[in-house]
């Protein structure tokens, strides 16, 4: 049927990669594609959790984490029907493939899975990527996106020093409203109690004390975060920044 309705829509030219046999060559990659994500029943996909779960038990890890993958997609993405019709077609909903791969964990496990706190050595090896994570949706400019997710591993990891300050950061950049501001200046106080090292939070209050008239706040945290980083990328910005507040006021 769809070759048939791909047919009546683009005509039977022939040549090159259009007309209906390039057409068809494209529903072909995609009649395969479909195919091959939701040609698999329910059975068999419950098979497959089951075995990926004894899988996991035998390599050694915690097989209770693994259904903590689709607590992380309903998470992020809670009303997604369209993109869960694309990728599970008559599968079951994310809400019930989490319930079947606990099911299957407790099983690979032989008793219930219960919630355990996160290791402080997975913490301490992975704080670089979640901190460089939540620094990369700043710089993309998106900056809800930043907070969210700073919000998340501050949740588990909550004396992460450069979390707090990349979290100003993104709330300083977010359009801000006076109170969103003040929010932003004390994560960044915050972020350089537990750190003092952490420059971008010098940075972020300098930016919040210009925007605020405060030029001698903001040349000591300008002036702290060239000290902190004389190496940063955007130097030449903030030195431009330190000379427009040393400018003298025009005259009336």
């Amino acid at each position: 049927v769809q070759i048939l309705g791909l047919a009546a829509s683009i005509g039977f030219g022939v040549g090159g990669g259009s007309g209906f046999w390039g057409g068809l060559s494209n529903l072909g990659l995609t009649l395969t594609g479909t195919l091959a994500i939701s040609g698999h029943g329910r059975a068999a996909e419950a098979e497959a959790d089951q075995l990926a779960m004894v899988a996991l038990g035998r390599a050694g890890f915690d097989v209770c984490a693994a259904p903590e993958a689709f607590a992380h997609l309903l998470e992020r993405y809670p009303d997604r029907r369209g993109a869960e019709t694309f990728f599970y077609a008559d599968h079951p909903r994310l809400l019930d493939r989490r319930e079947t791969a606990t099911e299957a964990a407790e099983r690979a496990r032989g008793s219930a899975c219960t919630p355990a706190p996160p290791s402080s050595a997975y913490l301490d090896q992975t704080a670089p990527l979640r901190a460089h994570l939540v620094e990369l949706w700043v710089r993309a400019g998106r900056f809800d996106q930043a907070v969210a997710d700073a919000d998340r591993f501050l949740a588990a990891d909550s004396a992460r020093a450069v979390l707090w300050a990349w979290r100003a950061e993104a709330l300083r950049r977010a359009d801000p409203t006076p109170e969103q501001l003040a929010i932003a200046a004390d994560d960044a106080r915050h972020a350089l109690a537990l750190d003092p090292a952490v420059a971008v939070a010098h940075r972020t209050l300098g930016a919040i004390a210009e925007a605020q008239g405060d030029a001698r706040a903001a040349r000591a945290a300008y002036t702290a975060y060239l000290d902190a980083r004389p190496d940063a990328p955007d130097r030449r910005y903030v030195r431009g920044r330190l000379a427009a507040l040393d400018a003298p006021s025009p005259t009336p």
